[in-house]
């Protein structure tokens, strides 16, 4: 019984899932690249074509790919996480933050993260001298310091230059 609900309670957002990725693939992919012409008639037959394609595709990932797909959902997030200091200090009216040290900020959060996920390393792996419990810490975490750290750089760097012009300008 358990299972059965559980099954029943995945089919409505994976049948929207599915559809939506079959539209996608049959407006985005097929009319974008292969036929900029196709009717729109011609596209809804293709994305009802791959409905089961991209099903079977996504039971073979979850069968044969299981730590891939986790692999990529933690990068995701991590990748989503990396904004987090440059929106954060945007919502202030006064913030000595710039956008090069965002971009950089952001850009040094994202290669740590891919350097680390593709390369399969963790925090107990590149600082064995840490305590058990921070050896567990997802590796986003030290993606977002660094970013932190390359964002306070890189934003005092380029503040400092501004605030200069400003008051030779002023003079």
């Amino acid at each position: 019984m358990i299972g059965a609900a559980g099954i029943l309670t995945a089919l409505v957002p994976g049948s929207m899932i599915l559809t939506s990725a079959s539209t996608l693939l049959a407006n985005d992919v097929y009319r974008g690249m292969v036929n900029r012409n196709a009717s729109d008639a011609a596209v809804a037959n293709l994305a009802r074509i791959l409905v089961p394609v991209v099903a079977l595709v996504a039971v073979a990932f979850t069968l044969h790919g299981g730590e891939t797909i986790v692999a990529l959902l933690l990068m995701g997030y991590s990748f989503v996480t990396q904004l987090f200091p440059a929106v954060v200090c945007s919502l202030f009216p006064r913030n000595r933050a710039t956008k090069q040290g965002a971009f950089c900020g952001i850009v040094a959060g994202v290669a740590v993260v891919t350097i680390t996920t593709t390369m399969h390393l963790t925090i107990g792996q590149l600082m064995p001298f840490l305590p058990d419990a921070l050896k567990d810490v997802n590796i986003g975490f030290v993606a977002l310091a660094v970013n932190i750290i390359v964002f306070i750089i890189v934003s005092a760097m380029t503040q400092s230059g501004r605030v200069g012009h400003r008051h030779a300008s002023a003079h």
